[in-house]
């Protein structure tokens, strides 16, 4: 069923397919926002910590998820730029 879901899910900024983030690229994000460093497509920041997260296909956007509930909201997509990784690294 998840598998079905996340098939039919795109990136409202790219509409590129999305794929479940990897467990380092979520320790990153995590530790960005701990740090107070991390900030949406709108420049706000990020003060919550996320349980998971999708990225599109050519890795530019991550979208969180938590409490089992994914945010496609455009606006509030994290650019995985300014998390300092490499592009192997992202998708899980």
């Amino acid at each position: 069923m998840m598998d079905e879901l996340l098939s039919r899910l795109q990136c409202p900024a790219t509409r590129q397919p999305l794929v479940m983030a990897s467990p380092k690229l979520l320790d990153r994000v995590n530790g960005m926002v701990t740090d107070g460093r991390l900030t949406n497509r709108l420049g706000e920041s990020i003060t919550d910590r996320l349980d998971a997260a999708l990225v599109d296909q050519s890795g530019t956007w991550l979208y969180s998820i938590r409490d089992g509930i994914v945010n496609m909201l455009a606006d509030e997509a994290i650019s995985v730029s300014q998390l300092d990784i490499q592009s192997d690294e992202v998708k899980a």
